[in-house]
């Protein structure tokens, strides 16, 4: 049998590192039953293995069976009691149980041992996150960035922590970032449209739904907006536009009649806007908003 001498003077057989590439592939295809079979062989080919323990002890937390996970990560900590990455799957245990008292003591244990160790900051973040432990959150997920600025995961988290502490232009920044290491981040883009319409910054708004609209040309809610946003800017012939091809693609939708309507209004037009203030209504006859748009339009009409 062919063996393999790795640097840390253990002896492998070819045999076992065949099984534990083949269980990880199993367990990238989320086939996770077939990848314990499979790391259960290797196990019993080198029985003091910490690899194998750790890819058990990972795969068993994905099928929730956190006893199993619990019993192989403690296995693997008697053969070396500073693994870090056994101690980082307890602390997942935890985190998955909904303990994260104990879930943070693991992950800052991790830390101790390997300071730069991503995945346990990342954890605490989010674990303070989820405590509305805001600046802590903040923190952390930024300590993560350092070691990983293009990690989108990371990135958003810290976005989502920004806005919980209303730090809106940091965190429309750090959206930004995400777009330039993801161009067509669809969600990202309709989130910053969403900010920058908040924040009355119309022409910010229409830029980033000119992004959302190149990324899905058929995205009818975003066309609508693209309508509105114009209509803000005092562009309405280009606001008709964009909300008449919202409705060819989904022309049951009240909100966007209520739209067309607003359009002619604000063009002067108030016989077509009543028209099309009366159908929002039929398709959206609870709509408190398009009812009182629809009773201003003809309010008007009877002045004149």
């Amino acid at each position: 049998m062919v063996m393999k001498k790795l640097s840390d003077d253990t002896i492998m057989s070819t045999e076992y590192l065949d099984l534990i590439e083949k269980g990880d592939t199993l367990y990238e295809e989320e086939k996770y039953e077939e990848a314990v079979k499979v790391y259960k062989k290797a196990l019993a080919l080198q029985p003091k293995e910490l690899e194998a323990f750790r890819a058990l002890a990972d795969t068993f937390l994905e099928l929730q069976d956190y006893d199993a996970s619990m019993d192989y990560c403690k296995k693997a900590l008697e053969l070396n009691p500073e693994d870090t990455e056994a101690l980082h799957i307890i602390g997942n245990v935890f985190f998955e149980q909904g303990d994260d008292e104990e879930a943070l003591k693991q992950f800052h244990k991790v830390l101790k041992l390997k300071p730069d160790s991503l995945d346990s900051i990342y954890n605490i973040g989010q674990i303070y996150k989820n405590q509305k432990k805001f600046e802590e959150s903040l923190k952390f997920l930024q300590e993560a960035e350092s070691i990983d600025s293009e990690d989108v995961e990371i990135l958003i988290m810290i976005c989502d922590v920004l806005e919980d502490l209303d730090k809106i232009t940091e965190a429309i920044d750090y959206y930004y970032k995400i777009t330039e290491i993801v161009p067509d981040a669809f969600p990202i883009w309709i989130r910053l449209a969403e900010l920058h319409y908040d924040r009355d910054e119309f022409r910010e708004t229409k830029t980033c739904l000119d992004e959302v609209i190149r990324i899905d040309p058929q995205d009818y809610l975003s066309l609508n907006n693209m309508g509105v946003v114009l209509l803000k800017l005092d562009r309405v012939d280009e606001a008709i536009k964009f909300i008449r091809k919202s409705i060819e693609i989904f022309p049951e939708l009240g909100n966007t009649w209520h739209s067309l309507a607003d359009a002619y209004a604000q063009k002067g037009e108030l016989k077509e806007a009543m028209e099309y203030y009366e159908k929002a209504a039929d398709l959206d006859p609870n709509n408190k908003e398009i009812q009182e748009s629809l009773a201003a339009a003809k309010a008007e009409w009877e002045e004149r």
